[in-house]
């Protein structure tokens, strides 16, 4: 056996006497399906996972958990491979529930049936395993390392995890306030979160309603909106008055673009566009070449220099999204019907000022392409932002990633993306070296896997960071596999 870094020796043999103890800080969909795998390996039973994670249930997070039924998902069942080797898994979890094997494949389930899903496999995984998992009902504010092993800190008088290794699946970033509606700070009309369903029930069912940012937070929130009963008008305003392309179902990949990557974007964007017509002439849907796109993202953004990936993110990267952030079709047709009734508008341009005026908001807005000069004041009702996730930069403001950076442990990386990492979601420190032990998972690995927010992606990248973690595991912990322990499972307060 071979002493971590920065252990003596005698440390060390009294060290691996103890279980591999792996902390997830992060117990949504991403930190949630670390733990699944991890359970799933062959050697899981010497394990001591400890997930940090605020809210009660584990493998919904923001996504799978902060939502409603009306909410679904923008892929068919079909493609939510959570375990490679039970790729109809949910599928037929769905089934159970209701119909048939075929239905339930091509369904567009809501995100909530997702979460529960996965927290369900989660604790089926756990019993078979015979592991050991905590979890802690706090928030992770600090980390450092010491003697081998890894310190997190939790909030208030909770006290902190020592870890032999340590997963950061804290997911996006909480969205941003756009400049232009800080001057609408803490008005009640301001929805500063749009996962919050509840206080959309106060707004006047009758009222105008303006959304900010045109994604796929902007169609779920009209359609939660027209659920609870509201039949006023809804105005969309974004940069470019883009939405996302509904989703056509096809299971086939065409096109191979990771030859041309080094060409850089503009150079993969023509290629993809050319595919595109030549199979569109063979009748086969453009959603079959960006499936294949997607599929290829991780190879296509590591043969990009920095300057070719900050020109992507510059200029291409809102038309990707559009093409790559696809609409379930029972949500495309209701913004369909909803426009052609004259009840949703979207509209180009941004938000110059807002300010409270009584029981509304008025928006001082600015169409795009217009001069400095052309405003039109207008008053809603409620104004939700649905501009996204924060910039990564933005991240310090969390506590965790703040102390990593200060201790070295870690860097936000050159585009803003999130923390630095390599193509395995190993973080890079500050001295600029990946730690074996130390990985980060989901929307933070961006800047070394370039598109980490799809389920499939996640998902394998789970299944790769747990394969790695139960190697360490073997190289550290020789003696704790030889017999299996009886499953546990408790909640820290």
């Amino acid at each position: 056996m071979t002493a971590p870094s920065g252990m003596s020796e005698a440390a060390a043999i009294s060290h691996a006497r103890k279980p591999f103890r792996i902390a997830i800080v992060g117990g949504g969909f991403s930190g949630a399906v670390v733990a699944l795998h991890l359970l799933k390996q062959q050697n899981a039973a010497g394990l001591d996972i400890h997930i940090v994670e605020p809210r009660q249930a584990l493998g919904a997070g923001i996504a799978y958990g902060d939502s409603s039924d009306t909410d679904l998902v923008n892929v068919p069942a079909a493609s939510l491979v959570i375990e490679p080797d039970a790729p109809d898994g949910f599928a037929h979890w769905l089934a159970r529930r209701g119909g048939t094997i075929e239905q339930a494949v091509a369904s567009f389930p809501s995100r909530l049936l997702l979460g529960r899903y996965v927290a369900e496999r989660l604790d089926s995984a756990l019993v078979q395993a015979g592991a050991s998992l905590v979890h802690w009902r706090q928030t992770a504010t600090a980390i450092s390392r010491r003697d081998g092993q890894y310190r997190i800190g939790l909030n208030g008088n909770a006290g902190h995890i020592d870890a032999d290794a340590v997963v950061i699946a804290t997911g996006h970033e909480p969205a941003q306030l756009p400049v232009g509606l800080v001057g609408a700070s803490g008005h009640p009309a301001l929805f500063s979160n749009p996962h919050d369903r509840t206080g959309l029930l106060r707004v006047n069912p009758e009222a105008s309603v303006l959304i900010l940012g045109a994604g796929l937070t902007m169609a779920d929130t009209v359609v939660a909106l027209r659920a609870r009963g509201h039949t006023g008008p809804i105005y969309v305003l974004s940069r470019r008055g883009l939405l996302p392309r509904e989703r056509v179902s096809s299971p086939d990949t065409i096109g191979d673009f990771i030859p041309i990557a080094p060409l850089g974007s503009r150079r993969v964007l023509r290629a993809i566009r050319q595919e595109i017509a030549r199979q569109q002439l063979r009748g086969r849907p453009w959603t079959d070449v960006l499936s294949a796109a997607r599929e290829q993202n991780p190879a296509i953004w590591r043969a990009w220099s920095g300057l070719q990936k900050r020109a992507f993110l510059r200029h291409l990267k809102p038309f990707w999204d559009v093409h790559r952030f696809l609409l379930a079709p029972a949500v495309a047709d209701r913004l369909r019907a909803e426009r052609a009734a004259g009840l949703l508008t979207i509209e180009a341009g941004h938000v110059v000022n807002a300010r409270p005026a009584g029981a509304t908001i008025a928006v001082a807005i600015r169409p795009r392409g217009a001069g400095r000069n052309v405003v039109s004041v207008r008053h809603f009702a409620a104004v939700i932002n649905c501009t996204g996730a924060g910039r990564a930069d933005g991240s310090l403001a969390n506590p965790l990633i703040a102390s990593a950076v200060a201790a070295g442990l870690g860097r936000i990386d050159a585009f803003g993306l999130g923390l630095e990492a390599d193509e395995a979601g190993r973080i890079v420190s500050v001295a600029g070296d990946a730690a074996g032990d130390f990985f980060v998972i989901g929307p933070p690995a961006r800047s070394g896997l370039g598109e980490t927010t799809g389920v499939p992606e996640i998902a394998a990248h789970a299944a790769s960071i747990a394969n790695r973690l139960i190697e360490l595991a073997r190289q550290r912990r020789p003696s704790t596999h030889a017999s299996p322990n009886r499953p546990h499972v408790a909640t820290a307060p």
